[in-house]
């Protein structure tokens, strides 16, 4: 169940890099984690410095739905604390209303392509290098059949801006070609009825 993530035989850690994300009381970020953390990326080492009464949400695709769980003063439960989060992979987390924080996480990237997979309907991706690009410039933005929808999440509005991939210029995507992932964004697509599922591979800076 979730996102299938392999990295290349031949890669090897690259250069250190970092992200950091800032949340406001009672505000939602959809994030990625486009790095590899000690020890293996663990949830509960990358959500460190979350603020208690927090809550997560990764998609199961399987079951098309969300799970989660809460931070208590005890931390993050067993099964949340222990998932890895790897590069591609996105997530909801919901700020205690009370309290805000921000994580600043510190790894490695990927120093080969990243592949993810796409499913036959809904898929919470991330772009999974640390770097700030055009969501057009991505393989997957290509690779998504015509009817596809992407779903980029808006933190300050608390809302998802949606884009349908269609046959006109710029690739079918209109409005969203100039669309700027930033570092640790995450977005969810959702192919049309009836197609494929597919392997996500994206080299980085193409």
């Amino acid at each position: 169940m979730g996102l299938i993530w392999i990295l290349s035989p031949s890669a090897v850690f690259a250069q250190t890099g970092s992200i950091t994300r800032t949340v406001a009381a009672g505000q939602w970020d959809l994030m990625s984690v486009p790095l590899f953390a000690d020890p293996t990326n663990r949830f509960n080492v990358i959500a460190t410095n979350v603020s208690n009464g927090s809550r997560v949400y990764f998609y199961d695709s399987g079951l098309t739905n969300f799970w989660g769980n809460l931070k208590s003063v005890k931390g993050w439960p067993t099964t949340v604390a222990t998932k890895p989060i790897l590069p591609g992979e996105s997530f909801f987390l919901h700020a205690y209303s009370n309290s805000g924080y921000t994580m600043d996480i510190r790894g490695d990237a990927p120093a080969g392509a990243v592949t993810n997979q796409v499913h036959e309907r809904w898929s919470a991706l991330g772009y999974p290098f640390p770097d700030e690009t055009v969501w057009t410039d991505t393989a997957l933005a290509s690779n998504l059949p015509v009817g596809s929808l992407v779903y980029f999440w808006d933190a300050g509005l608390g809302k998802f801006n949606t884009f349908r991939k269609g046959l006109s210029a710029k690739g079918g995507w209109g409005a969203a070609s100039n669309h700027i992932l930033s570092p640790g964004d995450g977005f969810f697509v959702r192919q049309p009825p009836g197609s494929a599922p597919f392997l996500w591979i994206q080299e980085r800076g193409q």
